[in-house]
């Protein structure tokens, strides 16, 4: 089985499915565009590529998927495109998302409501896509980086308990584009008038950066973080681990960092 695999592969999460894919079938990459001239030619690239293949798998929503989603309805070849976040978003409030300007909002939308199949990386960015459009095809969320079980986080105090009240809900965007996106919101809930922490970690345990929250009201409250340590440096592409803690009560989750 060959696959015309669309996508940047200088990206880490994308060159990953790109290798898993390739262990598997024939895989033939189509390389997007740098230049204007590069996108005049993109049509016809794409329309070879596929008319060569079985199926199609690409990364993100946009001008490149939706040329791939096209001509592969057009030959009736299967269509598989992953949802990163920014494709499916709109948020007026910091001027972010694909669906803020009618020129990315076009093929987001195309490609969202074509494509045989879309994995989004959360559930948030599930019900963002069902709210921007009306997809033909399967949508089933397939989460990126590692098991967070799987990793040890030591930090000061003894984890006993989870507690209810005490939420990580799914980040957004995530994978996190630093620079483009500017900040990722990571929306948390914790008890009323107790004071908690949101301790974030790279893949070695070591601690980069460290907020402290408090609400009158244990209302659920948004936090931004824009990528850098607790010294105001970026910090590098990867999986980081955000633990949500309040007294000896925890929750996790974890965010993909790319640059």
């Amino acid at each position: 089985m060959k696959i015309c695999f669309v996508g940047n592969l200088s990206s880490t999460f994308v060159k990953r499915d790109y290798e898993i894919l390739k262990k598997h079938f024939d895989v033939d990459v189509v390389k997007l565009p740098k230049t204007k001239f590069g996108w005049i030619k993109y049509p016809s690239l794409v329309k070879k590529k596929i008319k060569e293949s079985d199926a199609v798998f690409g990364w993100f929503a946009g001008w490149h998927t939706a040329f791939a989603v096209h001509y592969a309805k057009r030959y009736g070849k299967k269509s598989t495109v992953v949802v990163g976040g920014y494709d499916a978003a709109y948020v007026p409030e910091i001027n972010y998302g694909a669906f803020m300007n009618i020129k990315e909002k076009i093929p987001a939308k195309y490609v969202l409501e074509n494509a045989d199949l879309l994995l989004p990386v959360s559930e948030f960015t599930k019900n963002e896509i069902l709210k921007k459009a009306n997809p033909i095809g399967k949508i089933k969320v397939v989460y990126n980086g590692v098991d967070t079980e799987s990793v040890v986080l030591h930090y000061e105090g003894e984890i006993e308990s989870k507690l209810e009240e005490l939420k990580i809900y799914a980040p957004f965007s995530n994978p996190f584009l630093v620079g483009k996106q500017g900040r990722i919101f990571i929306p948390v809930k914790i008890q009323a008038e107790k004071e908690a922490r949101v301790f974030i970690y790279n893949l070695l345990g070591e601690l980069v950066r460290e907020f402290r929250i408090t609400t009158e009201g244990g209302e659920s409250l948004l936090l931004a973080w824009d990528g850098r340590n607790n010294r105001g440096k970026l910090v590098s592409t990867g999986v980081y681990f955000v633990v949500l803690k309040q007294g000896n009560k925890i929750a996790k989750t974890k965010i993909l960092l790319l640059k």
